[in-house]
């Protein structure tokens, strides 16, 4: 599983607001960084302060920038399962 900010560049798009303005702002360029290079892990963590810095500089909510996915490999889980099955039964 999975979440991305990258709705979030988009929000920087329609707004005209460059890394630097948020910088400017008072974000750390690494978190920065991190919130918009892609989807976020174990490693690549942001912290709630980060989120509500986010949402009160553009006034938006956390669904208006952050989406949830599963994996991919867990979304293909079931047509793993049914490859192996049908493979077993063929020998």
């Amino acid at each position: 599983m999975s979440i991305s900010m990258m709705k979030l560049k988009e929000i920087m798009e329609e707004r005209g607001i460059k890394k630097f303005d948020l910088r400017k702002a008072g974000f750390n360029p690494n978190i920065l960084d991190k919130v918009l290079s892609g989807n976020l892990n174990k490693q690549k963590r942001v912290d709630t302060e980060t989120i509500n810095k986010i949402c009160k500089y553009f006034s938006i909510q956390p669904g208006d920038f952050m989406t949830y996915s599963e994996d991919e490999w867990f979304l293909n889980f079931d047509v793993i399962v049914v490859y192996i099955y049908f493979k077993a039964t063929l020998y």
